[in-house]
């Protein structure tokens, strides 16, 4: 929803795009430490035994398809789009957008 906002899909009257942008990228970094933090715990307490092999590779797997969604998002984030919000923005307030 966030991103939404950022975008200019969706213009709630208490959030501006810049503010859900960064809130969106701060919920996301926040996230990712308490991921890593939960898996280096993890393999602290229990390790890679027999019993949790799968579970341990799937997390894995996960690991790499975030870090790949991570690579695809910062490639396609180009400054274009940030500008084109911050020109929406700028025009909406001043009356002559056509939302």
């Amino acid at each position: 929803m966030l991103i939404a906002v950022a975008y200019g899909k969706v213009r709630p009257p208490a959030l501006t795009a810049p503010v859900a942008s960064f809130t969106h990228r701060a919920s996301g970094d926040a996230i990712l430490v308490l991921v890593v933090v939960v898996a280096l715990l993890c393999l602290a307490k229990f390790g890679l035994e027999d019993d949790g092999a799968v579970h341990a590779v799937s997390g894995g797997a996960l690991f790499v398809a975030l870090g790949l969604k991570l690579a695809v998002a910062a490639r396609r984030r180009p400054r274009k789009v940030e500008q084109r919000v911050r020109t929406s923005t700028a025009t909406d307030r001043s009356g002559s957008g056509d939302a």
